[in-house]
């Protein structure tokens, strides 16, 4: 058997002693069967009674019982086996494997084994690797989840200090600190208090925690008697995961008392004083030295920002109320100054009043001496004039031009003498009805306008009744209308219009305005316009618009002019007169 069948027979003979592999017939005889698989079993059983042959040593009984079979089969030449065996044995010895190839196979067979074995305990190994790995892995998952979180816990404490330093308003910092200690460690309520300047209540400036925060900021918390009071009086986080058993806590009204309620409480300190504090809650899972930490350094956070904010507040007050102060003086240094421009101009108001009575003054013992001694002589030459004109020839021309312009200026000097005794002597006014459609024409029928000079007459006719003195009036028109044609004496342009208008006076009243197209008046000339005895004219002595302002006022009217002082552009002056409806 081993010269036929080699390293394969012995391969397996080496197997079986050592009880590692059973041999058994690998397929049923009876059918010839041209394979080479037939000759790699060394032993043949029949196939009904013999399936398998066990190892050297095992199975004695059933081998002998075998080997009995195997011998009778043998002897008997027309046994199935026999014919069987000898047909096997025939194959065998017509086709022989040759032993390069069977050493190849053993060799092959060999490290397939071998392969396999060592594949198997490479398993082993991997496998035991790939658990270590896993664990390994899994462990760094932890970890990293552990400093993820970590991370996430930091860069959120930096964003909450970044948002607290944004602000300077304490509740909006109280605000934000609660939120962030909130969303940090996951609390399920959160009240944040600050103590009062007598270190004895907490005053609640901020909650946050469903359906109770009304109760929560109704309630200020004794110092003493309260979870939050004791973490301010030590001066240190207090963590109560089991309040039942400590029993200093303070139930707040409306509330109901929570058994799994965990509590954790940090007060803001800086420097060693104490400015507050929060208390956050959980419901079930308490509170770990970790959410201690965080929350404490939120405390730093806050207390440093609180301080910031009290300060910011403090100095903001110092400057309001220094504000206000400085406010005071400048009202006050306004209210001095106004009363000192009140007085000045008081003063220089009575010192014009002064000075015009004085002017008056000397104007009435002027005008009174004038009067007196101008007025005769000036009606003796009159008369005399008068005579001369009967008594001499008319065919004299010279003569007669002498007499008309000795007689012109007595005239001119009768209007001065005139004007002079009725600027001191206007007291009181008749007044009268008088419609500015009669006034305007009987005005420019006194006073035409030169060739050169063209008018216009603007709205003076359908307009109310005045209450005038009608000879005053008509004298205030026409000095304005002469005065507008001698601002022109190359020509020109006047514009006599009249409205109705409540500029000066809350009551309606007449304005008539004289516009002309003359040089207009300086700056210098605006403020002395009125004044008695001033004049920019060669001819005058300045009482003209003098006396027109005084007659207006006793008429209880108004005049005032406008002038920008450009060639061209001229003046404009206008007076208001009450209407006869309005007395």
């Amino acid at each position: 058997m081993l010269k036929r069948f080699g390293a394969l027979i012995l391969l397996l003979m080496l197997l079986v002693n050592k009880s590692y592999v059973y041999a058994g017939t690998p397929i049923r005889f009876g059918v010839y069967y041209n394979s080479p698989l037939i000759i790699q079993t060394p032993i043949i059983f029949h196939p009904i009674e013999v399936r398998y042959a066990s190892g050297k040593g095992a199975n004695e009984e059933i081998l002998a019982t075998i080997d009995t079979h195997l011998l009778a089969l043998k002897a008997d030449q027309d046994s199935a086996y026999f014919q069987s065996l000898n047909t096997w044995l025939g194959i065998a010895e017509t086709w022989q494997m040759p032993d390069w190839v069977l050493w190849v196979l053993a060799i092959s067979i060999f490290f397939i084994i071998f392969s396999l074995i060592s594949s198997y305990f490479l398993r082993l190994r991997v496998r035991a690797r790939t658990i270590n790995l896993e664990a390994e892995i899994s462990a760094h998952k932890r970890t990293e989840a552990v400093l993820q979180e970590k991370t996430t816990q930091q860069e959120s404490m930096m964003e909450s200090a970044h948002s607290l330093m944004e602000s300077l308003d304490i509740n909006e910092v109280l605000e934000r600190i609660s939120r962030h200690a909130k969303k940090l460690l996951n609390a399920y309520g959160v009240a944040t208090y600050l103590l009062e300047r007598d270190g004895e209540t907490l005053i609640p400036m901020v909650a946050i925690e469903p359906g109770i925060e009304d109760q929560i900021l109704a309630t200020p918390l004794d110092v003493q008697d309260s979870y939050t009071g004791q973490a301010v009086i030590k001066k240190r986080s207090v963590i109560i995961n089991e309040p039942e058993q400590d029993g200093i806590g303070t139930l707040i009204p409306g509330t109901e008392d929570i058994p799994d309620e965990r509590v954790l409480v940090v007060p803001f300190i800086l420097d060693g004083k104490v400015y507050g504090a929060m208390c956050l809650n959980r419901l079930g899972e308490g509170f770990r030295q970790e959410d201690l930490g965080i929350a404490e350094t939120l405390a730093v956070f806050a207390s440093t920002t609180l301080k910031n904010a009290r300060d910011h507040t403090r100095l903001r007050e110092e400057v309001a109320k220094r504000e206000r102060a400085e406010q005071k003086i400048r009202e006050y240094a306004d209210h001095l100054e106004k009363m000192v421009a009140e007085r000045t101009y008081d003063l220089e108001q009575a010192q014009k009043r002064l000075i015009r009575h004085e002017k008056l003054a000397v104007m009435d013992d002027l005008a009174e001496g004038i009067g007196h001694e101008l007025r005769n002589p000036l009606g003796v030459i009159n008369n005399a004039i008068y005579y001369l004109n009967m008594v001499l020839p008319k065919s004299n021309e010279n003569i007669r031009e002498c007499l008309e312009l000795i007689q012109s200026n007595i005239q001119k000097s009768t209007r001065i003498v005139n004007n002079l005794l009725s600027f001191t002597r206007i007291k009181s006014v008749e007044r009268i009805p008088v419609q500015v459609s009669v006034l305007i024409p009987s005005v420019l029928a006194q006073n035409p306008a030169p060739d050169n000079v063209t008018i216009d007459v603007d709205n003076c006719i359908h307009l109310p009744s005045v209450y005038i003195g009608y000879s005053q009036i008509e004298q205030v028109l026409g000095n304005l209308l002469t005065n507008a044609y001698q601002a022109m004496p190359d020509g020109g342009h006047v514009t006599l219009y009249c409205e109705m208008s409540s500029e000066q006076s809350e009551k309606p009243m007449i304005a008539v305005s004289v516009q002309d197209t003359g040089a207009g008046i300086t700056s210098e000339n605006k403020v002395k316009i009125f004044e008695p005895l001033f004049t920019t004219k060669r001819s005058g002595i300045g009482l003209g618009l003098a006396i027109s302002k005084r007659l207006v006022e006793a008429n209880e009217g108004w005049i005032d002019f406008s002038s920008e002082g450009i060639p061209g552009k001229g003046s404009k002056f206008t007076i208001w007169l009450p209407l006869e409806s309005e007395l």
